[in-house]
C-alpha cells in the first residue's frame, strides 16, 4: 500500500465529510412522521369534534400547523441544514404540549382516540432524539459552507 502522504491531496479533503450523520437522518424522519401523525389528528379533531370553547377550537389548528411544519423541518433536517436541527427541538416539543393537552382535556370530556395519544408518544421520541442531531448537522453545514469559500 502506499504511504497516505505521498498521493497527491485534494482541495475536497479540507472541506470534510459532506454526507448526512446517521443520527440525523433517523431524526430527521421520526420528526416527518410524528408531523404526519400530528397534523393527521389535528385535522381529525377540526373535521370530527365541535367544542365550544375559543383554546379548544384553536388548538386542532396549531395540531395541524406544526405537523406540516414539522414535516418541512424534518425534510430539511435530512439534508443536514443546522437551523433545521436548532428547530426541530422547539417543535417536537410544541407538538408533544400540543398533543398532551388534547388528550387530557378531550378525556376528561369523555372522548377518547389513539390518533392524538400516538402523536403525542412519536413527538415525545423525536423530541428525545433530536438533540443529537444538532452536532452532525452543523458539521454537514459547516463541511458545505467550505466549498463556497
Amino acid at each position: 500500500m502506499p504511504d497516505d502522504d505521498a498521493l497527491p491531496r485534494s482541495d475536497t479533503d479540507e472541506i470534510g465529510d459532506l454526507n448526512t450523520p446517521a443520527i440525523v437522518t433517523i431524526a430527521s424522519f421520526m420528526m416527518m412522521g410524528a408531523g404526519l401523525f400530528t397534523a393527521t389528528a389535528g385535522g381529525q379533531l377540526w373535521s370530527l369534534v365541535s367544542v365550544y370553547t375559543l383554546w379548544a377550537k384553536a388548538l386542532p389548528w396549531l395540531m395541524l400547523a406544526s405537523g406540516l411544519f414539522s414535516m418541512f423541518v424534518g425534510g430539511t433536517m435530512s439534508r443536514g441544514r443546522f437551523w433545521a436541527a436548532l428547530a426541530a427541538v422547539p417543535l417536537t416539543g410544541s407538538m408533544t404540549m400540543l398533543c398532551l393537552v388534547w388528550t387530557v382535556w378531550a378525556l376528561f370530556g369523555g372522548f377518547f382516540s389513539l390518533l392524538p395519544l400516538v402523536a403525542g408518544f412519536m413527538s415525545f421520541a423525536a423530541l428525545l432524539i433530536c438533540p443529537f442531531a444538532i452536532p452532525g448537522a452543523k458539521r454537514v453545514t459547516e463541511n458545505r459552507a467550505k466549498l463556497f469559500e
